[in-house]
């Protein structure tokens, strides 16, 4: 029998902006590719006045969407982002439907607040949006474990790692593009991250900055920032004015949105990739510059280590540790070897984690027939 399945987002799955987003939208439309019945439904399909803070409402308001369609669906399957406002409506779904829920978990939130309690608050929240839960479907080994941690049983837990469109990378030769970034005049350095304050741009930024005053003769090099800049625009100009008062103009440059064409290009002309992110749910892009065998600067932060062997693949640094992040650099952009022998593991470790989408959607599908 033909399940029917609702998937309840945040807002359209047309134009993602970030790697969740990207995800959801693979999903979604591999599942649609299969023939599943699957809809979707947002914020603003049960919230016509676009006024969202008020969380116990919602929650009713998805409640009476669902209990006055008793016959569908079958299966709902949510995105984590969703908990403020789908924390109550689990409860209610199960106590009185026999509807079964699927959730997706790509990034706690309970990590990224303002202060303590609302760190504190957000995380009680998230636990009980999750207990009812069916199946919980993480996007690493990381997230799995915070998930256990949580109290939500191990049973429940499955683990999909993102997909990735560039698996020709990993049959690609890179042995002649480091000839030619070998003899290079400037090491480029690249950073591919969505310009928001978690990303961790600004302390990449200072970090660059201590490069270029404590060390006058280390090989000359360069920095390439691709990112959302709409993302947050008082963030983006903070940045801006950053490179400015670090004097970092003409070493560092902020590329804003590149079409996955143009990043390509980025990866293949690059020399090491440099990650800040403070806060991560898993990292994708790290998977892909790892495709085109490049060394990787990053902070030891969330499932990060997962894809970075420190001291193999590259290098890593406690978070929001500037001084060893610029001392990280330094290493990899004066010392060719190093450079190579990392960036050629990276290559080898890329193939566990550039997982076809389609793969992904498998998966979703192989669980969604089972549950």
């Amino acid at each position: 029998m033909l399940k029917k399945i609702i998937y309840i987002i945040s807002g359209s799955v047309d134009s993602p902006k970030t790697g969740g987003e990207f995800y959801t939208k693979m999903v979604i439309d591999y599942l649609r590719s299969k023939n599943k019945s699957i809809d979707t439904l947002t914020l603003g399909d049960v919230n016509k006045k676009n006024k969202y803070k008020n969380y116990p409402l919602i929650n009713l308001k998805f409640a009476y969407y669902f209990l006055r369609k008793k016959n569908e669906p079958d299966i709902i399957i949510e995105d984590f982002y969703m908990h403020p406002w789908l924390f109550l409506f689990n409860w209610i779904i199960k106590i009185f439907t026999k509807k079964k829920i699927i959730v997706l978990v790509q990034l706690f939130y309970h990590f990224n607040q303002n202060n303590v309690l609302l760190n504190f608050i957000d995380k009680i929240v998230a636990i009980f949006f999750l207990r009812p839960i069916d199946i919980v479907i993480a996007n690493s080994q990381t997230t799995a474990k915070e998930l256990e941690y949580m109290g939500i049983k191990r049973s429940k837990i499955q683990v999909i790692y993102p997909g990735t469109d560039l698996k020709q990378v990993l049959l690609s030769d890179n042995n002649e593009n480091y000839k030619n970034k070998k003899n290079s005049e400037k090491i480029k350095l690249l950073s591919v991250v969505n310009y928001e304050p978690r990303k961790g741009i600004h302390f990449l930024l200072e970090a660059l900055a201590l490069l270029k005053k404590n060390n006058l003769n280390i090989k000359k090099w360069v920095c390439e920032i691709v990112g959302n800049p709409d993302t947050n625009p008082l963030y983006t100009q903070h940045l801006k004015n950053m490179i400015i008062n670090l004097n970092l103009k003409g070493q560092v440059e902020l590329l804003g949105w590149k079409s996955r064409e143009e990043v390509k290009d980025l990866f293949k002309n690059s020399d090491i990739f440099v990650f800040p992110s403070i806060n991560e749910g898993f990292g994708m892009v790290l998977a892909e510059a790892m495709g085109y065998g490049l060394p990787i600067v990053a902070f030891r932060a969330g499932p990060i280590p997962e894809l970075i062997d420190d001291g193999k693949n590259g290098i890593l640094v406690e978070v929001k540790n500037v001084q060893k992040f610029a001392q990280a650099i330094e290493r990899l952009i004066n010392d060719d070897n190093t450079r190579k022998v990392m960036g050629e593991e990276s290559k080898k470790r890329a193939s566990q984690f550039l997982i076809p989408w389609e793969r992904v959607g498998e998966r979703f599908l192989e669980i969604i027939e089972t549950v």
